[in-house]
Formats: structure tokens, C-alpha cells, sequence
């Protein structure tokens, strides 16, 4: 089933109980009514493409966000169940506050409408609270008992579903001016906030006792329109996106000298997405071959880290040696490298996109063989592919302290023209070239002449090699 939120344009109506405004009595009558918008829930069912349910808000009522949250609906038994959690603003003009909703709802099994089969489920309301000051604009699961996380004004809120039909507040955070989008990377507390026009926090929240902790800030000038998460590896990335189409790479680094003990967060790099920004994100994860190049590179290094780890155990050099006879399996078994994600990006054009993060190796050989592509390649309008992807916003204050090495493994970033990122367009005009000239350049970049591991390579980092379950 497919839950979407979206609005209807109805006739504006003063209010019909207003004591105070006599003088709206004689505009009540009119026959060109400005119109306002009115905020709709429709259930789709994915096999027939049709709407099976809808539930209207109150007027004025639109809304902002619409989240599938794992939430604990019983106290005595901690159930957990997948519900819909829908955030809904309320502005009645400038002169009044602007106030919020959050609707729960389930999914449940009804008996269909006659000749309609399609139509065995409808939404049923769980719980529904209202926000006295403020709009809820995200929504997001937090922790590991079944709370959810609520950008409620100038507030982000931890809220918990109670049986009652409540959802009652736990802990909360100021923020700045407007959240545009919360995450949460998942049964860890590490939480992202943007801000629509103060940038990126990075917090951290605990169960016992309910606190949230500010890690880190981005710069204070940054326009964000989402963030999330990007685990590689050991390593964890932030990635954020502003109003002008700039995918920024942020990391928190406490140790970093200039991050003043991560109280600022790191700039990696800035890559431009053109006339697509992103405006929603989802962390997905990432399906490749035990043989993939990525896998083996991340055992690796997850083997080097435990031999790096110093040996605790003070009684090793008294303890007699194991008996073999008894003891078969002494060796501890290495511990799986972390699971590999990938990060989806979605524009209001339409337009979906990946972000994949990238070995040392991978990135070297892409990056040679995009720079070959370049040079061997027409491009229309005789357009430079390179200054496309460089942000508008080079020259002015990066989002973040800028740094001279890259993501992760000591890259050298070149600021804000997206010198650690390799634009997979370019990479996917490979099959345009002859088949003398890909040997040429497979060549050139330490492929084998056949072209059969560059197209190996293509396959496991760019389209939907990634995506297997789709």
C-alpha cells in the first residue's frame, strides 16, 4: 500500500463564531472567494493504481510530512508495529500563530465495497496530538523503544505512543528557525537536523534518562532542504543539500584540530547536482557480490583494525597453552565488516539518483577514467561536464571547516568543486565509445584490454547494481 499526502483547493470561509469581528458579517456573502488549500491522505492500492481511502483535514490544515515509524503501540507487552505518521500544519492568515498536528494511523483489513475488491483496507486513527505553537514539518523513528522524533516549530521533540491514544513528550531541543528534515541513523541515537536556514546539527540521544546532546554544528549560513546519514565502512559521512542544488560532504571529527573538539563539523566536499537539487533522501542498503572489490577492501580493513586493537588479557603470557585434543576452534572468529549502504536522492523534477560511497582503489581507477572519458568524449553543446558539477556556491564560505584531506582515507579534496566525488553521467557514456577506443582507455586506467572490469565495475557502482531486491 502506498500512503501519500497532498492538497485540494477549496473556498475560503471566515469564521461563522467571531464576536469580535463584526465587520466580517457582510463578507460572508461573497461570490469570489479567495481559495486556500485543504490537506488530503489517500491510500493507494499498488495493484489497480486506485484510491481506496481518503481522509480530509480541517481547513486550513496541509500537510507537511508523511513517515512509516516502527513504534512500540503496548506498554505491557512492547509490541511493535509499523505505523503511518502523518505532521500537518494549520495557518489561518499572518496575523494568527501557526499550529500543528500529528495523526497516527493503521492500516487495517475491512470488509471492500461491492465490485471493488481493491478496497479491503482503510486507515483507522491511533492517535492524534495537537501542537499549540508550531507546524510539524518532519518526522523520524529515534532510539530503540519505539519513539518517534518531531520537528515541531522551533522545537524537536521525542515523543512516545501511548495506549491512550497520546504521545507523550520525553525530551526535546531548541532549534533555530524552520527544521525541514530529521534523521535518525537507525538503532544508533545519532540524529541529523537541518534547518532551512541556520544549516546542520548533529546530535546524539540517550534512553536513560531521556537527554538530547549537541555533537556538532555546520556552518550557520547554510540554506539545508534535507540530510541524512552515509556509513562507509568505519567511517560516517553526513550529507547534506541546500537550496541552490549543492550536495555538501560533511564529517564530525573531534579530534580534528580546527573542528575546535567537533563542536564544527568537517567539509569535505561539494558537488554540484545541477538542475535537480534533492529535496528527500532514504538511507538503503546495498547488495553486492562476496566478490565485490568494496566487500574485500572493508574486511580488510576490518582485519587491520582488530590486529591494531591492543590485548587487554594481562594473564596472556602465564596461561599454559590450549590443548589441542579439547580445544579445536581457540581462534576468535573475525568479526563481518559493517553492511554496505547506499544513499537515494529524489528531486522535485523527478529525477532519482544514488550515492555510493567508494574504496581508495575504486576511486582512483573512476577518477582516471572519468578524466579519459572527458577528453575522448563529444559533449553537447559543447558544454564542460566538470564545471557542471561545480557548485554555484564556490568562492563563498564553505559549510563546514575545510580541510585538506578527503572522505574517509586521505583523499585530497579541492574545497568546494567536488574533488572527491565522480560523477557517474560521465561514467555511464562508457558504451559510447568504439570498441578500439575502450581498450585504448581501459589500458590507460590498469583495466584489462578486454574492457570486461571496467563494465564489472560500472555494473557494481553506478544504476541499480546496488539495488538487487528491487
Amino acid at each position: 500500500m502506498y500512503v501519500i499526502g497532498c492538497d485540494s483547493l477549496e473556498p475560503f470561509e471566515l469564521p461563522r463564531e467571531d464576536d469580535y469581528h463584526k465587520e466580517w458579517q457582510y463578507e460572508k456573502d461573497l461570490t469570489f472567494k479567495p481559495t486556500i488549500e485543504r490537506g488530503l491522505v489517500k491510500l493507494l492500492n499498488p495493484s489497480t493504481w486506485t484510491v481506496i481511502d481518503t481522509i480530509e483535514m480541517e481547513p486550513c490544515e496541509i500537510v507537511m510530512c508523511v513517515e512509516t515509524l516502527n513504534l512500540e503501540v503496548s506498554e505491557s507487552t512492547h509490541e511493535f508495529k509499523h505505523l503511518i505518521t502523518v505532521g500537518t500544519a494549520i495557518t489561518r492568515g499572518e496575523d494568527l500563530p501557526t499550529k500543528g498536528r500529528v495523526y497516527v494511523y493503521d492500516i487495517v483489513t475491512v470488509v471492500p465495497e461491492p465490485g471493488r475488491p481493491e478496497t479491503d483496507k482503510r486507515l483507522k486513527l491511533v492517535a492524534k496530538e495537537d501542537i499549540p505553537r508550531g507546524a510539524v514539518t518532519a518526522l523520524s523513528e529515534i532510539g530503540t523503544q519505539g519513539l518517534m522524533l518531531v520537528a515541531q516549530g522551533q522545537k524537536c521533540m521525542v515523543r512516545g505512543l501511548k495506549e491512550d491514544g497520546t504521545l507523550l513528550p520525553v525530551a526535546f531541543m531548541d532549534m533555530n528557525c524552520y527544521v525541514t528534515a530529521v534523521r535518525e541513523l537507525k538503532g544508533t541515537g545519532l540524529c541529523l537536523m537541518a534547518d532551512a536556514v541556520k544549516g546542520v546539527w548533529f546530535t546524539g540521544y540517550t534512553e536513560e534518562p531521556y537527554k538530547m546532546i549537541l555533537f556538532g554544528k555546520s556552518s550557520t549560513t547554510l540554506e539545508v532542504l534535507t540530510v541524512d546519514f552515509l556509513p562507509d565502512g568505519n567511517d560516517l559521512l553526513i550529507i547534506a543539500c541546500d537550496a541552490d542544488g549543492a550536495i555538501h560532504v560533511l564529517q564530525y571529527d573531534p579530534e580534528h584540530p580546527k573542528s575546535l573538539q567537533g563542536h564544527l563539523l568537517l567539509h569535505r566536499t561539494t558537488f554540484s547536482a545541477g538542475a535537480n537539487p534533492p529535496t528527500k533522501t532514504k538511507l538503503l542498503p546495498r547488495t553486492l557480490s562476496p566478490n565485490s572489490d568494496y566487500l574485500q577492501h572493508q574486511q580488510q580493513q576490518q582485519q587491520q583494525q582488530q590486529q591494531r586493537e591492543p590485548n587487554n588479557n594481562d594473564d596472556e603470557e602465564t596461561s599454559p597453552p590450549p590443548n589441542p585434543s579439547t580445544n579445536t576452534n581457540t581462534a576468535q572468529a573475525p568479526q563481518p565488516p559493517p553492511p554496505a549502504s547506499l544513499l537515494l536522492l529524489a528531486s522535485p523534477t523527478g529525477v532519482l539518483s544514488t550515492l555510493t560511497p567508494l574504496t581508495e582503489p575504486q576511486y582512483r581507477r573512476l577518477s582516471i577514467l572519468s578524466t579519459q572519458l572527458l577528453s575522448a568524449l563529444p559533449h553537447p553543446s559543447g558544454l564542460n561536464p566538470r564545471d557542471y558539477r561545480t557548485p554555484v556556491t564556490t568562492g563563498s564560505k564553505p559549510p563546514g571547516v575545510s580541510v585538506d584531506s578527503g572522505v574517509g582515507s586521505g583523499r585530497s579534496s579541492s574545497g568546494s568543486s567536488g574533488g572527491v566525488v565522480v560523477d557517474g553521467a560521465v561514467l555511464a557514456r562508457w558504451s559510447e565509445l568504439g570498441a578500439g577506443r575502450r581498450a585504448d582507455v581501459a589500458g590507460r586506467v590498469g583495466f584489462r584490454v578486454d574492457s570486461a572490469d571496467v563494465r564489472e565495475l560500472l555494473r557494481e557502482v553506478g544504476g541499480l547494481g546496488g539495488l538487487g531486491y528491487l
